[in-house]
């Protein structure tokens, strides 16, 4: 053999299998194996399953003999191309390569076995981990754990601490799909949801005492909250221009308008870095919560919805509910905080604090601030993701959230309900809460706990962007 490309792999295709009953009672009870030679050095392996069904999904794992000689395991798992991970068909097939899994020297293996175990899958394995949905038709696709094991849709992480150096996370459980920042269509066409396992959940928000850059006039105090009883999925990046052109954003006298006075080609002209394509920065407008959500009572008070998911009629969530019927909102400042943090108590999602009111911490990996920015907005997905997968929750822009801001956040509800609520005593008609910062904001407005008032009708902020939320059930 010269190159892998001229390999003829001899196998002699024999089977060997485990036939012991997993606890749910699964077994294989047959594998056949074939070379597909000459016209490819693949070896295609079949088998047949009992006892598995969606209920009772398993796992197979793989192991290779010429003989009763292991061969080495290394590169086995690359090499194989089909699903091993949360079956539930009684029949399957994979294919292992054997150039890629044992060597690129010159193949002959006369006594060439696999030997197949199965198990019992993890109960999360067909778990929806994310959610896919093209804002040109309205479909959706749901990913699994399985499907990412299987290598259907790219790199994943789930070892936090790889993502960046002493980036640390309390989270159980971390799974990161790391090459959704690879394709256009993701910050485009499509819009990414992650799940995130909120249900029931206490955390706590705001900030201690002595964090760099707090806030102390008591908007950050810290309080436990717990959130409501059901999961829910939260956008992996801020919406995009190009995502709400897509899916139409409401019209006015016959323009798409996306700011106040100002149709889309006017948002266009914001200042992006000239790298970037300007359609995957992300969304810009004044009025986000009106924008999104309607007028329903005035562009001045919107005093609205009281205990309601409700939407106005051409608003943009109306829409794009229209379209997918889901129950697409904002979320409430514990759903993004929570969503934030990941799993980290400290005021950057890294697990660090800054450690001046000019950064550190690595608050430059994370973020978007005024002083790596260069006062340009850039494309969504260009620094590193929390333990969730989210980008972007630091910096970039201001994320504007459901709730009404309450300076004292001691009287607040210790419940989050997942929704709207009555406008709560001290809160002004029309304020809700921004969360996460902004590229033109120094570092310690980007902290997880920071938060301020805005007003509906205010553009004194300059902009805002948006990140949407779903729940898993059929509503809130």
């Amino acid at each position: 053999m010269k190159t892998a490309k001229t390999v003829k792999a001899a196998v002699v295709a024999g089977a060997i299998s485990i036939f012991g009953l997993t606890s749910q009672g699964a077994a294989i009870n047959q594998v056949i194996v074939r070379q597909q030679w000459p016209w490819s050095t693949d070896v295609k392996v079949e088998y047949q399953l009992d006892g598995v069904d969606a209920a009772h999904p398993v796992d197979i794992s793989v192991a290779a003999y010429n003989g009763d000689t292991p061969l080495p395991t290394a590169n086995l798992a690359a090499a194989i191309k089909g699903d091993l991970y949360g079956i539930t068909e009684d029949f399957g097939e994979f294919y292992i390569d054997p150039v890629a899994a044992f060597g690129s020297e010159r193949i002959a293996m006369t006594k060439f076995k696999v030997r197949l175990a199965v198990t019992d899958s993890a109960a999360n394995m067909l778990e929806t981990l994310y959610k896919i949905y093209d804002l040109t038709d309205g479909s959706c696709i749901d990913i699994t754990r399985a499907d990412f094991l299987n290598g259907k849709y790219g790199t994943f992480e789930t070892d936090f601490s790889r993502i960046g150096g002493g980036y640390s996370t309390t989270l159980g459980d971390v799974f990161i799909w790391t090459d959704v920042t690879n394709h256009r269509e993701y910050v485009t066409t499509k819009l990414v949801m992650r799940r995130i396992p909120g249900a029931n959940k206490k955390f706590t928000m705001g900030s201690p005492a002595g964090e760099v850059g707090r806030e102390t006039d008591g908007r950050e105090t810290q309080r436990e909250v717990t959130l409501s009883g059901q999961d829910y999925f939260i956008g992996v990046f801020p919406l995009t221009i190009a995502q709400v052109t897509n899916c139409a954003m409401w019209v006015q006298n016959g323009s798409i308008r996306l700011t106040s006075g100002a149709n889309i080609d006017t948002v266009r002209t914001w200042p992006t870095d000239p790298s970037a394509v300007q359609d995957e920065c992300p969304l810009i407008t004044y009025y986000p919560y009106s924008a999104m959500r309607g007028f329903s009572s005035s562009a001045t008070t919107a005093d609205w919805p009281v205990d309601s998911h409700s939407v106005d009629e051409g608003s943009y969530l109306h829409l794009l509910r229209q379209k997918t019927s889901v129950a697409f909102d904002l979320p409430t400042e514990a759903q993004w905080e929570y969503a934030c943090r990941a799993g980290t108590t400290n005021g950057l999602n890294n697990g660090n604090n800054l450690t001046s009111l000019d950064g550190g911490g690595g608050v430059g990996d994370l973020a978007w601030f005024v002083r790596n920015s260069s006062s340009c907005l850039h494309r969504v997905g260009s620094k590193k993701p929390n333990a969730f997968g989210l980008y972007d929750m630091h910096g970039s822009l201001f994320e504007c959230c459901l709730d009404y801001y309450v300076a004292d956040t001691s009287s607040l509800p210790a419940t989050d309900v997942g929704g709207p609520s009555s406008r709560p005593e001290g809160a002004a008609l029309g304020t809700r809460v921004l969360k996460g910062g902004s590229y033109s904001w120094a570092a310690p407005y980007v902290r997880s706990g920071w938060r301020r008032d805005w007003k509906v009708a205010d553009s004194i902020l300059s902009a805002s962007g948006v990140r949407l939320v779903c729940p898993v059930g059929a509503s809130w």
